[in-house]
């Protein structure tokens, strides 16, 4: 599994790429919400990562063969509501929770969660909830963008967010 950041570096090149007609020999400003991203663009390379470094140089490349002049501006997460809510859409058809029963004797264990932090109003097992398909009625947003230190939590995360959850986890020094 490749890191978000590089990720992000190669999503800008295919997207360049896709819209090549229009953009040759133009200027091009990338709005990016990722701040590494936008780092080995403007810097065309860097030092921190060989990945990172290769897949920048790689997009520098392939602008100058398209004489395609580029520059990267920050743009913050929670102003690119509308590109973060394609990346993070999941089907209501893949939707499912934890058997309200097995939750109640798992919450009598562990602690009772404040926060819901993947859910629904529907499917919630806590009065507070976070929802992937944000803005939701009703949701504190996107569970990613807060932070979740500090309270008890629940995740029951779809299988491709996993590892991105853990990741989190890690780094909060969260209670889930």
């Amino acid at each position: 599994m490749f890191h978000i950041n590089l990720l992000e570096l190669r999503a800008v090149r295919l997207a360049l790429k896709a819209f090549l007609p229009s953009l040759r020999g133009q200027s091009v400003q990338v709005l990016t919400d990722n701040t590494t991203a936008m780092w080995y663009i403007n810097k065309q390379g860097g030092v921190g990562s060989y990945l990172f470094c290769r897949e920048a140089l790689r997009l520098w490349s392939w602008a100058k063969d398209h004489q395609i002049c580029l520059v990267a501006n920050h743009l913050a997460g929670v102003l690119n509501v509308r590109a973060d809510s394609l990346s993070r859409h999941f089907s209501a058809d893949h939707e499912w929770r934890l058997h309200p029963d097995q939750v109640c004797l798992i919450f009598q264990m562990w602690g009772f969660p404040r926060i819901d932090l993947f859910s629904t109003r529907e499917n919630s097992h806590c009065l507070l909830f976070c929802s992937l398909q944000y803005p939701v009625q009703g949701a504190l947003g996107d569970a990613f963008q807060r932070t979740w230190c500090d309270q008890l939590l629940y995740a029951f995360p779809p299988i491709p967010l996993i590892p991105r959850v853990l990741r989190k986890i890690r780094q909060d020094r969260a209670q889930v």
